[in-house]
């Protein structure tokens, strides 16, 4: 999603028991092969007293951007390696201290959802009583 940019950021690192907070660089990541994100989406209404819609969205590709602490969370949850380690990876010094987190966009598997939008409208007039009800439910 366009050119690497590097910057600092405070991120809590908790290999173990103990919780340490740096400033560390950080850099988004060229993403060449990232395919848009689609989606496909329809609707149908009936329209009388009652309005009945439907509707379903199923979104592919979903793009999502990984952040610089959601890269450490993943590496203590020995997660990393199901991202491309060339866009999401730590890079740490001989103590295992970070020096440098990649971080940046990638394609999720997607979502598919659907609902059903029930809309019962009614109304009457009493004439000669002055009153007039409406309801929607």
């Amino acid at each position: 999603m366009g050119d690497a940019s590097t910057g600092y950021y405070n991120l809590t690192n908790c290999p173990n028991t103990t919780c340490d907070t740096q400033n560390l660089p950080a850099t988004a990541l060229d993403t060449p092969n990232l395919k848009p994100e689609t989606s496909e989406q329809f609707s149908i209404t009936v329209n009388t007293a009652i309005t009945i819609d439907y509707w379903h969205i199923e979104i592919k590709n979903q793009v999502s951007r990984i952040e610089p602490q959601d890269v450490i969370d993943l590496s203590h949850a020995n997660a990393l390696d199901s991202y491309n380690p060339k866009q999401i990876y730590i890079n740490r010094d001989t103590n295992g201290q970070i020096i440098f987190v990649g971080f940046g966009y990638i394609n999720m598997v997607g979502v598919e959802t659907s609902g059903l939008d029930l809309t019962f409208n009614a109304s009457a007039d009493f004439d000669d009583m002055g009153a007039q009800i409406y309801l929607r439910w």
